[in-house]
């Protein structure tokens, strides 16, 4: 299964590289025999150019990568997804059985670190309740400028 998709990826990748051949003949097309001939030539060939690309690209390059799309979209809807989604049902149901059995032991550890972070905001802030004049006092002092005297 997965050589014949990878054959078929490596395969649309190939075709879709390959210049489209134009649909008029080729032997109308002679070389031109002066400078101004040629230069007339190389103008109307890029006069022509952006049209015949966007013709082949609407008509060959963009049917075909939506029919490669839709294919590839039919194989993911049919058999991968379907795969995929039943895996990923067994390990949520996996995941839910441990968080299930070690909840206690979490909501145990959580309150346990909860009061260690108590803890050590109570030794890191041995003054909590300061006020905005009590360091504004501070300042003054540290500065030596005292307003009162």
């Amino acid at each position: 299964m997965r050589i014949t998709l990878l054959f078929v990826l490596i395969l649309a990748i190939a075709l879709s590289t390959v210049p489209v051949a134009a649909q008029e003949d080729i032997s109308s097309i002679q070389a031109p025999e002066t400078v101004e001939e040629a230069q007339k030539f190389g103008l109307q060939i890029l006069q022509d150019l952006p049209a015949a690309v966007q013709k082949i690209w609407k008509t060959y390059v963009v049917p075909f990568w939506t029919k490669i799309w839709s294919s590839a979209k039919n194989i993911w809807d049919t058999k991968i997804f379907s795969w995929i989604q039943g895996l990923w049902d067994q390990v949520l149901s996996f995941f839910e059985q441990e968080i299930e059995k070690r909840k206690p032991l979490i909501e145990e550890e959580f309150k346990r670190e909860k009061e260690e972070l108590k803890q050590e905001l109570k030794q890191k802030i041995p003054e909590p309740g300061k006020t905005l004049w009590d360091l504004w006092d501070f300042v003054r002092n540290f500065f030596g400028t005292n307003e009162e005297e």
